[in-house]
């Protein structure tokens, strides 16, 4: 690999191109500095793009020169490549000449863009001035060292062309002048340049051999010697010359914007002199110079012509002018220490001076200022004097002392708490009354102290809000507790404005805390008021509304709602009406307006569309709500549906209407039906008569009956247990199961007997009316019914009864049977629980009386048998599941009914059954109640 790159720069194994042909040494010279020269423009015009790329030139100026220079480049390559075939060289040799000018040319016309870009460069360099950014040729070295390389390329191109003349003789003389040139324009290191293209370029296309860097003549070696020496020399006196001549280039600017700086020096002295002189005289505030010995050098207008000011003339004749300060004294400033001024320079600010009577007779008061004047050398040369009117300021103090005392009078005496802040929010004032309910002072109430007297848990927040409207300069207001001097905390309306200047800056905070306690107690009282009212409108089954003032609706309940079948949205304000008929709208509102204006309730009927889009009747009353204070705030009504009722009234009157022509036309035939009715009458009365026979021979024959049929069963439940004590023993099993069965027999017809006994006594022997306590009763039957109660399991749960008008053996026997039942009827393996109660009524008729009613968890029946059960005899169970004759509920419907009553069951299976007694009674219930509490106590 190293002997293949080795073999690359190794020319032993080729002869040159001069060796074949007839090559004379002038073509060889020009082929081979056309190259060079060639060559070296095209690096330097590579150079020139690439900054003009970078440094943003878009287009590239003289595009056809440059086309013309690629297109001759292009021509001596095709030349070149076609020379290895047909040797032209004579030609190739013009297309190189033809190229080298092509290439310098565009050298040249890209060199002003080159340095343009420089030159834009230069000025956006910080700390350039921006005049600095203009170019100049000896500013930047690029240019120098274009032209160096320039120059020895055209010197060595001249020697080319100067070669048939030279020969060998004088080769460096033209370099040398180049170098001459190079130093005294660009210096030290661009003649360099030149030097060393100069004696490259020469030794190998001049100095025999030709085309190498060998110099084999000690003459040739000697004159290329005196060549680096004389160009090294020429090279360091250009350099000297060139940085004399940039030094007075500078100096000569430097003195330039010396004097351009002196002159706008001088320009602003005068017009600071001017703008002095135009300050002392049209200053308005007066101003005088005095020297050491205190005697005026220089009044302005303002103070000189004023009267009543401090200065005035030394003598009563005496006058002076502005310009003219000789015959001016100091007037009422004989106890200003103007010797402590002039001696030690301490100067006297803001004296008053109290001076003569102005123009319109009113005293003048000065504020006077007495500065030291000192000089150059620091001794004091006199003293300035600056003196102000400030009449109209003291009189403003005084007013704004006058108003100051009359606001603190104000605050002190207003209810609320008020305090003032800084723009910053340090509060520097409060007043009386804010110390009265805080017992604070303020020591500790100064700045943010107020904070001790607020609530833990409010205060963050209240902080936060207030620290916010300070920053923003808002208006603030809020509501928190403030701990009173008793420890009680008590809410208060709090609220600052900011007081502004008269440039709109903040100079400071006033705010108020209204006790607001009573408010909040009586808005809460009044939103619990409103709640109750809501709900109790929305648990209405009617519908409510409120309206306003204005008669635009603020509420509807949910009755409302449900009946229009429309939002609460819907309803609000003036919207209403748009459920109303369209025909009865004007109408509603104009009564609704009328009563408004006279305050008074007021009652209509109107169509209203109902949720399913019918219109229906409604008749509406309105209340007007009036506050304390004689306010009126609006209404408030409830509309009821009457439509059916408007309907039934029409169709009544359309009833009656027909029914009266039918009584005229039929007015005949009723009194033949009158008399027939009294013949009917009359036969009920007959027939009645003799029921009422018939059942009292019919209950009396149940009796006698009962009572007669008692004697013989007697008999054969004696002679049937004898038989079974005495002679059981020798039945046979037969035998034993008859005697069994007849015993049973006998004793289920021995229950029946007394309950038809007991039924027909219920009519027969009843007894009278008298006051009954149904606890008295009850009690008893439990007592009867003991032994059930604990064989079953069962308890009976009674509130207190009351005390009625009845039978007491008849209610005792209703009990017994009632509750013996729910007893006996029980759930299997299931404990009965009966429940006694009453509850008073009152009829519409104005009749009072009680209900009683008796419920168990039994076994409960179909509510079809709900009027079966009490039919004699009617059992809804064999006797082998309960026993029992089926009169016993028969009994208590007849006691009920004795009683002027009524006995209703209701029940079902598996859910247990009640029993309801809806028992009259003539005494008011309150007093029935009073004698039960009496005899339950």
């Amino acid at each position: 690999m190293l002997d293949f790159f080795r073999k690359l720069f190794d020319p032993s194994d080729f002869l040159p191109v001069q060796t074949g042909g007839d090559w004379s040494p002038e073509l060889v010279g020009l082929h081979v500095g056309a190259d060079l020269v060639t060559w070296l423009a095209c690096l330097v015009l590579s150079l020139e793009l690439v900054v003009v790329a970078r440094r943003g030139e878009r287009e590239l100026p003289h595009a056809r020169l440059f086309g013309a220079f690629v297109l001759a480049v292009g021509l001596t390559v095709f030349l070149n490549a076609l020379a290895f075939q047909t040797p032209l060289y004579r030609l190739l040799g013009v297309a190189k000449l033809v190229t080298a000018v092509l290439s310098w040319a565009v050298v040249l016309a890209l060199a002003p863009s080159t340095f343009k870009v420089f030159a834009r460069a230069a000025g956006s360099v910080p700390g350039v001035a921006p005049g600095a950014g203009t170019w100049k040729w000896s500013e930047w070295r690029i240019n120098d060292y274009v032209v160096a390389i320039s120059s020895g390329a055209l010197i060595l191109v001249a020697r080319a062309a100067f070669d048939p003349l030279l020969q060998n003789d004088h080769a460096f003389v033209l370099p040398l002048l180049a170098v001459m040139f190079v130093a005294w324009r660009s210096g030290f290191g661009p003649a360099l340049v030149t030097l060393t293209i100069g004696i490259a370029g020469t030794v190998f296309l001049f100095i025999p051999p030709r085309y190498t860097f060998v110099i084999p003549d000690p003459g040739d070696r000697l004159a290329t010697a005196l060549f680096l020496f004389c160009g090294l020399i020429a090279a360091l006196l250009g350099e000297a010359q060139r940085s004399a001549r940039l030094r007075a280039e500078q100096g000569a600017v430097a003195l330039l914007a010396a004097n351009l700086e002196l002159a706008r020096s001088r320009e602003q002295v005068a017009e600071a002199l001017a703008q002095i002189e135009t300050f002392l005289a049209y200053a308005p505030v007066g101003i005088a110079f005095l020297d050491i010995d205190l005697k005026f050098l220089r009044v302005n207008k303002y103070l000189a012509e004023l009267p009543g000011t401090p200065i005035g003339p030394a003598h009563p004749d005496d006058s002076a002018g502005a310009d003219d300060a000789s015959g001016l004294q100091v007037r009422g400033l004989l106890d200003l220490d103007y010797l402590r001024v002039l001696r030690h320079g301490i100067p006297i600010e803001n004296r008053e001076v109290v001076s003569d009577l102005g123009p319109d007779g009113e005293q003048l008061v000065w504020e006077v200022s007495v500065y030291p004047v000192v000089a150059e050398t620091g001794a004091i040369s006199g003293v300035a004097v600056v003196a102000r009117d400030v009449t109209d300021r003291k009189r403003v103090e005084a007013a704004l002392r006058e108003s100051e005392e009359q606001f603190r009078v104000i605050a002190d005496s207003i209810p609320q708490l008020a305090w003032m802040t800084r723009p910053d929010g340090h509060i520097v004032w409060y007043n009386r009354r804010w110390y009265e309910y805080t017992g604070a002072t303020f020591e500790q109430m100064e700045g943010w102290g107020w904070q001790i007297v607020q609530d833990p848990v409010e205060l963050p927040r209240v902080l936060a809000r207030f620290k916010m409207a300070l920053e923003s300069g808002e208006p603030w207001e809020d509501t928190f507790p403030l701990r009173r001097h008793d420890g009680a905390m008590r809410w208060h309306l709090s609220r600052a404005l900011p007081v502004r200047d008269g440039h709109g800056r903040i100079v400071r905070w006033f705010g108020t805390n209204t006790d607001i306690t009573q408010q909040r107690e009586a808005e809460a009282a009044l939103r619990e008021s409103e709640e109750r009212f809501r709900s109790m409108a929305d648990s209405a089954p009617v519908p409510i509304w409120v309206s306003g003032a204005d008669g635009g609706r603020t509420y509807c309940n949910k009755a409302w709602l449900a009946f229009t079948g429309r939002g609460i949205e819907a309803e609000l304000g003036d919207d209403w009406a748009a459920g109303v008929h369209p025909d009865d709208r004007d109408r509603c509102r104009e009564e609704r307006a009328v009563a408004a204006v006279a305050r008074q309730p007021y009652q209509m009927e109107y169509r209203v569309r109902r949720y399913d889009g019918a219109y229906r009747y409604v008749d509406e009353r309105g209340v007007p709500r009036i506050t304390p204070a004689g306010e009126f705030l609006g209404f408030i009504g409830s509309c009821i549906d009457v439509d059916d009722q408007m309907r039934q009234t029409q169709i009544l009157e359309e009833t009656v209407r027909d029914r009266t022509a039918a009584v005229v036309r039929a007015n005949d035939s009723l009194r033949d039906e009158v008399a027939e009715r009294r013949r009917l009458e009359e036969r009920e009365r007959e027939a009645a008569a003799e029921l009422r026979r018939s059942n009292a021979e019919l209950e009396k024959f149940a009796y006698v009956a009962s009572h007669d049929l008692q004697e013989p069963l007697r008999k054969i439940q004696a002679f049937g247990d004898r038989l079974v004590k005495k002679n059981r023993e020798t039945l046979g099993d037969q035998g034993k199961e008859y005697v069994d069965r007849m015993l049973a027999s006998a004793g289920r017809m021995r229950t029946l007997i007394d309950d038809l006994l007991a039924f027909s006594r219920v009519t027969t022997r009843a007894q009278h009316l008298g006051t009954v306590d149904l606890n008295e009763v009850l009690n008893d039957v439990l007592s009867d019914l003991e032994e059930r109660l604990t064989h079953t399991g069962g308890r009976v749960t009674v509130t207190p009864l009351p005390t009625v008008t009845a039978d007491p053996v008849q209610m005792r026997q209703l009990f017994l049977n009632l509750v013996g039942n729910a007893l006996k009827f029980q759930k299997p393996d299931t404990p009965p629980v009966v429940t006694v109660t009453a509850d008073p009524m009152t009829a519409t008729n104005g009749a009072a009386g009680w209900r009683l009613s008796v419920a168990d968890n039994g076994i409960g029946f179909e509510p079809v048998y709900a009027e079966r059960i009490f039919e004699m005899f009617q059992r809804l169970h064999g006797r082998s599941e309960y026993e029992g004759t089926g009169i016993g509920l028969a009994i208590c419907r007849k006691i009920v009914e004795r009683h002027g009553g009524t006995l209703t069951a209701r029940g079902r299976p598996g859910e247990g059954a009640e029993f309801v007694i809806d028992l009259p009674d003539p005494r008011p219930p309150h007093d029935a109640g009073r004698q039960t509490d009496d005899a339950t106590s």
